[in-house]
């Protein structure tokens, strides 16, 4: 999401960069038509006009795309877009969020809505990052993350679907390390009482993947 001026700066979380108020009432709207319909719903707003995107669906439980007037939006280097969607399965970003983000000047930051109450923001850092390294940085290091994952999995320490969570978020992690995005994280509470009670196992996967950061250069 590079253009010809410089990057702004960023603040250490991308929450900071967005309207709390506002996002309440985007995050309310799209969590209660994801958990009533099961799919995936798309919102938000422009910072500097105060513009709102209407809400939209693919209709899929764990996509959903841009399209008309809010793709147009998110290519206008003018726009400040933050945008918020929900995820049923209270999964972070996939990498094909990161490459939209990372080649839409116009989108400020996103926020996912997990089911289960955990909600996760990213947004564009300082370091140009082209949308090509995501992509095969994401070939290094997530299969080191769900192989570690699912051996915690397999072994009884969390269970599947808590490894599918952090397995997501340990490739996003990586990311922000290495300066590709800003990122964080507020967990539900549940799933914050689980990190805790499985950390040192976790910090084993997480530290082997977000130490391979220097892949993010160039």
């Amino acid at each position: 999401m590079e253009t010809s001026e410089s990057p702004p700066p960023q603040a250490t979380s991308p929450f900071a960069l967005t309207d709390e108020r506002r996002d309440r009432r985007f995050a309310a709207t799209i969590l209660d038509l994801g958990r009533r319909l099961g799919h995936q719903w798309l919102a938000g707003y422009d910072l500097a006009s105060g513009e709102t995107l209407p809400v939209a669906s693919s209709h899929r439980r764990e996509a959903v795309l841009l399209e008309g007037a809010a793709a147009k939006a998110a290519m206008d280097p003018h726009r400040r877009l933050v945008l918020h969607i929900n995820r049923p399965s209270s999964r972070s970003f996939s990498t094909a969020d990161l490459v939209a983000l990372a080649g839409s000047p116009g989108i400020v930051a996103l926020i996912a809505h997990g089911h289960d109450g955990t909600t996760y923001a990213a947004a564009r850092s300082g370091t140009v990052v082209a949308p090509m390294r995501l992509l095969e940085v994401d070939a290094m290091v997530a299969p080191i993350a769900w192989d570690g994952l699912a051996y915690l999995a397999r072994a009884g320490v969390i269970t599947a679907a808590e490894a599918d969570r952090l397995a997501a978020h340990v490739v996003n992690m990586a990311f922000a390390n290495g300066g590709a995005i800003a990122y964080d994280v507020r967990w539900s509470i549940a799933m914050e009482r689980r990190i805790r009670a499985i950390e040192t196992p976790l910090e084993g996967v997480v530290g082997v993947s977000v130490l391979r950061r220097e892949k993010m250069d160039g």
